[in-house]
């Protein structure tokens, strides 16, 4: 038996790259120049890492391959827009990787693209695809498994780069980096759904003036990266925000937001969203707190309480249930009563002979809890559990585990 503990994530540079294109001279039209990059130069291209899947034979679709392959390959397939290719992953001291670029399903045809092995694992040169609706993308593959023998284990895709220059906000002018999140050919896709780091486009604007672009760091008030949305705020502003679909152009405007109310229920809460202007922490004491009104886009949460006795603490963990993804509409209040009454439940799988539990804890708005909870800071062992047949016979104890 295993107790499963899932956390809400709360996460998860070329040199001078936010300094790259043209000075702004104020708000309005921007131009912005696509550059090729690492992650390694640009941190905040990690945040859009897609997994390929995995399979263990040769796909349908692929009718040869090339020739003097090693004996062990691994194929994978990688969606982009909803037109998928086949990879073909072959290792050894010079690992390479073929993708079926053309969807013909004749992989002895495609090039070679030459990895590179480092600490990380694996990297290989970028390439172009096509999606389904023609847009073309560059793309970088890599795996975490080094050169060597073993046959590679796992594939991941990135940007590989991403489209930079200068914006005007207010009396500052940033380094700013669009990032096709969804590897589509666009970088215009707004934040439209719960909060999947891996999925959307972002906008990115070098705050701190380092020349780089940093990963997602939810403890920065407010972060470099964030999702594509509506607009952004910078230095206590508000903007409007549009980019043009290839990249090429974003376009800011001052704005006023409207303002609604969200009703938390009573207890203490903490909730950390993204916004229609970038990264909220909102916080309450069982209050009604304003907010600018547009969609919302959990990331964390957290409810804290008192007895009298002791501090006690829950966190946001797997699935935020109505708190996904929310609508606060001008001038009204939306209800999304959070916490107590909880309801504990069990998740069951099976294989073969062995079942697995997963303990659920939900809330009034189907949010789910960290299994853990902390009383004065210290996390309190698993709950017990109970199997009983259908006459109510007690026939398994025990307990889960964290794991």
């Amino acid at each position: 038996m295993r107790y499963i503990l899932v956390v809400a994530a709360m996460v998860c540079g070329m040199g001078g790259i936010g300094a790259m294109g043209p000075a702004a001279l104020g708000q309005g039209s921007f131009t912005l120049e696509f550059r090729e990059a690492t992650p390694q130069q640009v941190p905040a291209l990690q945040e859009t890492m897609r997994t390929c899947s995995r399979s263990a034979a040769l796909p349908a679709e692929i009718t040869q391959v090339p020739q003097g392959l090693p004996a062990q390959v691994t194929y994978f397939r990688f969606g982009l827009a909803e037109a998928p290719i086949c990879l073909l992953a072959a290792s050894g001291d010079k690992p390479r990787l073929y993708a079926d670029v053309d969807r013909t399903g004749d992989l002895s045809k495609a090039t070679a693209l030459a990895g590179t092995s480092g600490e990380s694992g694996t990297w290989f040169d970028p390439i172009t695809l096509t999606g389904k609706d023609g847009q073309k993308v560059r793309v970088r593959f890599m795996s975490h498994t080094s050169a060597g023998t073993e046959p590679l284990n796992c594939l991941h895709a990135v940007p590989a780069g991403c489209c930079v220059g200068k914006v005007k906000l207010g009396e500052k002018t940033y380094g700013v980096a669009l990032i096709d999140g969804n590897l589509n050919g666009r970088y215009n896709d707004p934040l439209a759904g719960p909060y999947q780091r891996q999925n959307m486009d972002a906008l990115v604007i070098d705050r701190n003036g380092d020349g780089q672009f940093d990963l997602f760091n939810p403890s920065q008030s407010p972060p470099e990266w964030s999702p594509l949305a509506k607009g952004v705020a910078v230095d206590g502003k508000h903007y409007n925000v549009t980019v043009a679909a290839d990249g090429s152009q974003i376009e800011v405007a001052a704005a006023e937001p409207k303002y609604g109310s969200l009703d938390l229920g009573p207890q203490q809460v903490s909730l950390v969203a993204f916004s229609d202007f970038g990264l909220q922490k909102i916080e309450t004491k069982g209050e009604k707190v304003r907010v600018a009104a547009g969609r919302y886009a959990t990331v964390s949460g957290e409810l804290t309480a008192n007895d009298g006795k002791a501090n006690w603490r829950l966190q946001f963990g797997g699935d935020p249930g109505r708190l996904g993804t929310f609508v606060v509409n001008a001038g009204e209040t939306l209800p999304l009563a959070l916490g107590p009454p909880l309801t504990p439940t069990a998740t069951v799988s099976q294989t073969e002979r062995t079942v697995l539990l997963k303990y659920v804890l939900e809330g009034r708005s189907g949010e789910v809890y960290a299994a853990a909870v902390t009383k004065d800071n210290t996390r309190l062992p698993p709950p017990k559990l109970e199997v009983v047949d259908a006459s109510g016979k007690i026939i398994y104890t025990g307990a889960f585990e964290f794991g």
